[in-house]
C-alpha cells in the first residue's frame, strides 16, 4: 500500500520533470521559429556559411558576401511547364449510322405524282363542325398510352367526316382488356345488351376470347352496326401489358373509317369490293390518322413500316380481281384472298390511284349512290370513265413501283400474321 504511494510520487515527479523539459523545448522551438522568421531575410546576416533555412516556403542559404555572411534567396529551379501528353491515337468518334430507309433512290416521279395527288386531296378536306353522340367505355386496366393513340386517330377522322353521323345514331366505343369487362358493358347498356342477345342469346358464342385476352400480344379492333343501323360499335381489345410501341392512332383511324363508310352508304359492306372496304380505311388511317398530316409525315411513316402499319407490303398477288368478293356480286369478303393482308395493302394503293385521278369528293359521291341492286362494278365506267380492267392494270403498275420503293425485296418476303 505504501509502496504504491511511493510509486505514485515517483511517477508524479518524473511526469513533472518531463513536462518541464517539454515546455522548455516548445518555448525554444517557438522562439527559434519566430526568430528565424524575423531574421531570415535576404541581405541580413546569417549565423553559418551554407546553412539553409526555409521560411514561408521560401528557401534561403547563408552565403559569404565580402567579409559578411548574408542570407540569400535560392533561385528556385523553374519547373518546366507541363506539356500535356498528346492525345492517344484513337479511332475517330463513331457516328451512328442513320436509319436505313427502305429505298435510297429518289421516289419515281409516277409514284410521287400519284401519292401526292391522293394524299393532298385528303389533307385538304376541311374540318367540319360536328357533335356525334359518342360514349366511351374504357377498362381501367386498358394501356393508357395505347388508349391515347387510339383516340387521337378516332378524332382525326371525325374532324373530317364526323358531320356525316346523325345525332340520333349513337356510337359506342369499348376499350377492354378482358371478356368480363365486355360483358359488364353490355349489362350496363340496354341498347347494347338487346343487340347482343339477338346474336347470342345463350351468352356462349364469344367465350373463346377469355383465353385470347390472356395472351400478352393479343389485340383486336373492329366496327359493326347495331340492328337496323340504329347505332354503331367500335371495339378495341388489348392485353393489359401489351406493347405500346407503334402508331396505334392508325388503328383507331382505320376503324373510324369503317364507321364513316356506313354513313356514306347504309348497305355497306354489301355494295363494295373487299379491296375498297379495307383499302380506303387504311388510306384514311395513313394520311388523316397522322396528327400532323402532310406528304412528308405519311412518306416517313410508310418508310418506317415498309409500306404500312400494321401490315407491311409483302409478297402476294397484285391482281385486284382476286380481291373483290364472291363471283356474282364481286363484293364483301367471300373469296380465297379476301381475308388476307393483300386487301389492305393493295386496296390502299387502289384507293390512292382512284383518289389521285378523280379526287376525294367524286369517290365519296360514287359510294353514296350504290345499293344492292346497283353495285360498284356496274357503274364504275360511267362514273370514272375507265374500264375496271384498265384501272386494275394501272394499280398493278403503281403497286410494283410502290413495293420496290418502300419495301425492297417485297416479292420474296412473306407476310406472317401473329
Amino acid at each position: 500500500m505504501h509502496l504504491g504511494k511511493a510509486k505514485e510520487h515517483l511517477l508524479y515527479s518524473l511526469c513533472m520533470a518531463v513536462r518541464g523539459i517539454l515546455a522548455l523545448f516548445l518555448a525554444f522551438s517557438t522562439f527559434t521559429t519566430a526568430n528565424a522568421t524575423s531574421s531570415t531575410q535576404a541581405g541580413k546576416t546569417c549565423p553559418a556559411l551554407g546553412r539553409v533555412q526555409i521560411v514561408k516556403s521560401v528557401k534561403y542559404v547563408c552565403t559569404k558576401s565580402g567579409k559578411k555572411l548574408l542570407w540569400k534567396i535560392v533561385a528556385q529551379t523553374a519547373k518546366p511547364p507541363s506539356i500535356p501528353n498528346p492525345p492517344e491515337s484513337t479511332k475517330p468518334p463513331s457516328i451512328p449510322n442513320p436509319p436505313v430507309s427502305p429505298s435510297i433512290s429518289p421516289m419515281p416521279e409516277s409514284l410521287k405524282q400519284t401519292l401526292s395527288n391522293s394524299w393532298d386531296s385528303l389533307i385538304a378536306l376541311p374540318q367540319q363542325n360536328s357533335n356525334p353522340k359518342i360514349t366511351f367505355y374504357a377498362d381501367p386496366k386498358f394501356p393508357s398510352e395505347i388508349k391515347q393513340k387510339l383516340e387521337l386517330g378516332i378524332n382525326q377522322v371525325l374532324a373530317k367526316f364526323g358531320y356525316l353521323i346523325p345525332n340520333d345514331k349513337p356510337v359506342f366505343i369499348i376499350e377492354s382488356t378482358s371478356y368480363e369487362f365486355e360483358m359488364s358493358v353490355l349489362n350496363s347498356n340496354k341498347v347494347l345488351l338487346n343487340d347482343y342477345l339477338q346474336e347470342d342469346e345463350n351468352w356462349g358464342r364469344h367465350k373463346d376470347r377469355i383465353s385470347r385476352y390472356k395472351q400478352p400480344t393479343y389485340d383486336a379492333g373492329g366496327t359493326y352496326p347495331l340492328r337496323g343501323n340504329t347505332g354503331y360499335v367500335l371495339y378495341f381489345r388489348f392485353h393489359p401489358q401489351h406493347s405500346t410501341s407503334g402508331p396505334w392512332n392508325l388503328v383507331g383511324a382505320h376503324e373510324t373509317g369503317h364507321l364513316i363508310q356506313w354513313q356514306l352508304n347504309s348497305a355497306f359492306p354489301q355494295v363494295l369490293p373487299a379491296w375498297w372496304l379495307e383499302g380506303q380505311a387504311d388510306q384514311w388511317a395513313h394520311v388523316i390518322g397522322n396528327e400532323k398530316a402532310s406528304f412528308q409525315t405519311t412518306d416517313e411513316l410508310l418508310k418506317k413500316y415498309e409500306g404500312g402499319f400494321p401490315l407491311p407490303f409483302r409478297a402476294g398477288s397484285v391482281d385486284l380481281s382476286q380481291l373483290e368478293g364472291n363471283a356474282v356480286s364481286r363484293t364483301e369478303f367471300d373469296c380465297p384472298l379476301c381475308t388476307s393482308h393483300l386487301v389492305y395493302t393493295r386496296g390502299k394503293l387502289a384507293m390512292d390511284v382512284l383518289t389521285a385521278k378523280f379526287g376525294t369528293s367524286k369517290v365519296l359521291s360514287f359510294m353514296s349512290k350504290l345499293n344492292p341492286q346497283h353495285l360498284w362494278w356496274q357503274d364504275f365506267k360511267d362514273s370514272f370513265g375507265i374500264e375496271i380492267d384498265q384501272f386494275y392494270k394501272d394499280v398493278e403498275t403503281i403497286a410494283q413501283t410502290f413495293g420496290d420503293y418502300y419495301s425492297p425485296g417485297w416479292r420474296s418476303k412473306e407476310y406472317v400474321a401473329e
